[in-house]
């Protein structure tokens, strides 16, 4: 029903058409004045400027049919909704960073004020490519895929890249909102909940669970601000002094803070919220429904960080950021089935990157000593410790309780319980 809804929306459906349009205009006129310019951007422009148009195809009546369509078409036309997703994602963000810049250079706009506005314009421009580029993904594998290869990887970024050409004349706090991730974060939340709309989710709420324990609530608040501060400001350097504390903050700007902001939201939202419900809907009917989903969502988010060796991390800083991330991220997905709040994991997740990155100064992490690594090992058996009791016995309950559009109404589920059906509220 909501991917009806949306999908066949007049409203949506004019958008999208009337942005497409202006899309392919812009591009034509930026062409033309680079054409004697063969850049890298002049030729992505070209190429997006070729295939943007086929993005009127995803408005076609007969999308809504694919299934009654013969085999060969209904591959050409999901073979253009992966292609769509990439090429409407990636134009979009041209598009932007081309008006910022014909703005700032050409028509003299003040560059804040530029800035800003393509700050409001990515917060909207990605609704309609949610609905009818990223809701036309079927598959379970693909819709994770182009969330995270190209939804994460490229709105992100987007702003920063918009503002690329004039970021030395922003206003420092400008400045930082572009660079850090912050719009793209919001960005990403955006398209990415649209897209969830059209896949038949519903969008996280951010209350309390009612049927929560409150003494379970404030031992989990009272560990996760200890590990804040442990992971921030522990100076120890073998067991003896582990617990050695510097809380000198080598910078405690407002820069690393909201460094921490595009973690804490988009990767939460990415992986706690969109990617832990594709799992637990895959994993509807298997018997250890959220045990399976958490582990999965949590080797993903390990091995997401990977890519961080390719930024100048070391390799074994970064497999000991993904060990770590992988551990946590049982964690996170814990806190938020228990407690049915996204708001816990992302102010946790918040914190701790925040946090660490003003007291160390840096975003990478130096390579890891033999202490480094026990720690590690350690903290991640804690981790997936607090994880198994929240979601087994009365806690576990509690968390299918939480969720009733995954378990189904009377639906069996496992775990280290006895089997019981719960209905529906």
């Amino acid at each position: 029903m909501a991917r009806q809804g949306l999908t066949t929306n007049i409203g949506l459906r004019r958008w999208f058409f009337v942005q497409v349009i202006i899309q392919e205009l812009i591009l034509i006129v930026r062409c033309v004045v680079l054409h004697q310019n063969r850049t890298t951007v002049a030729v992505l422009l070209d190429v997006m400027l070729a295939l943007n148009l086929l993005g009127l195809i995803l408005l076609a009546p007969s999308e809504e049919t694919l299934a009654n369509r013969h085999w060969f078409k209904r591959f050409l036309y999901r073979f253009n909704h992966y292609g769509q997703v990439f090429v409407q994602t990636v134009t979009v963000s041209l598009v932007l960073m081309v008006l910022a810049g014909i703005c700032v250079k050409r028509l003299h706009v003040n560059a804040n004020a530029a800035a800003i506005v393509v700050f409001i314009m990515s917060l909207l421009v990605y609704i309609p490519i949610g609905v009818f580029a990223y809701g036309r993904i079927e598959s379970l594998v693909g819709r994770i895929v182009v969330l995270f290869s190209v939804g994460f990887e490229v709105i992100v970024a987007a702003p920063e890249i918009a503002v690329m050409a004039f970021e030395k004349s922003l206003a420092p706090v400008v400045k930082d909102l572009a660079t850090t991730g912050f719009v793209g974060a919001f960005s990403f939340v955006v398209i990415t909940g649209f897209a969830m709309k059209v896949w038949g989710f519903r969008l996280p709420r951010f209350g309390f669970s009612r049927t929560a324990q409150w003494w379970i609530i404030v031992l989990l608040a009272l560990f996760c601000v200890g590990y804040v501060i442990f992971n921030s400001f522990d100076a120890g350097t073998s067991f003896r002094t582990l617990w050695k504390f510097d809380f000198h903050m080598k910078s405690p700007t407002f820069e690393m803070m909201l460094n921490g902001v595009e973690p804490g939201v988009a990767e939460e939202w990415l992986l706690r919220f969109a990617t832990l419900s594709l799992m637990m809907r895959a994993f509807e009917f298997s018997r250890h429904q959220f045990g399976w989903s958490v582990a999965v969502t949590s080797i993903l988010f390990g091995l997401f960080h990977l890519p961080n060796a390719l930024q100048g991390q070391s390799w074994s800083a970064t497999f000991e950021q993904a060990l770590s991330a992988a551990s946590i991220g049982c964690l996170l997905a814990a806190l938020y089935l228990y407690t049915r709040a996204l708001w816990w994991p992302m102010l946790f997740h918040f914190s701790v990157d925040s946090f660490a990155f003003m007291s160390s100064g840096t975003q990478t992490m130096g390579k890891p000593g033999m202490f480094d690594w026990w720690m590690t090992v350690i903290l991640a058996i804690i981790f997936i410790a607090i994880t198994i009791l929240l979601l087994t016995g009365e806690r576990g309950r509690n968390a299918k309780r939480n969720f009733p559009e995954f378990t189904g109404n009377g639906l069996f589920f496992g775990g280290s319980v006895a089997l019981q059906t719960f209905p529906t509220r």
